[in-house]
């Protein structure tokens, strides 16, 4: 009696953990293609030499600055050609609204832009610039 017990409590919690685990694989699947999609709104639309994601975080995250998170992701655009930096971080956020299903998802979008060795960092928190 024991022993079918311990058998199926031991079925019950790899069925759990392959459930969770299957769970989490789809969400970070998910978040990864709204990422590459990020990346390629921002290098079809911003007129940069360079633009690369520098990091991607998935996991529960406390900062001062940004609070509690859960999923966060930054960029780099480099060297970028615009006459008004507010004006442009404007455009950025409604293009990217427009064209990323699913952006409300991540909960913290860092851009950092650096030109002439000066660096202007703007962030898009539960997605309010």
């Amino acid at each position: 009696m024991k022993n079918s017990k311990t058998i199926f409590f031991t079925i019950l919690i790899v069925v759990f953990s392959v459930g969770v685990a299957k769970g989490f694989y789809k969400s970070v699947k998910k978040s990864e293609a709204i990422t590459k999609e990020i990346l390629t709104v921002l290098k079809d639309n911003c007129n940069c030499k360079a633009v690369v994601k520098t990091s991607y975080l998935k996991g529960v995250q406390y900062s001062k600055k940004n609070g509690v998170t859960a999923e966060t992701v930054t960029y780099q655009l480099t060297d970028c050609d615009f006459n008004n930096f507010n004006q442009e971080v404007k455009c950025i956020d409604n293009t990217l609204r427009e064209k990323i299903n699913g952006i409300e998802l991540l909960d913290l979008i860092t851009l950092n832009f650096v030109n002439n060795n000066k660096r202007k960092t703007v962030t898009i928190k539960n997605n309010c610039l």
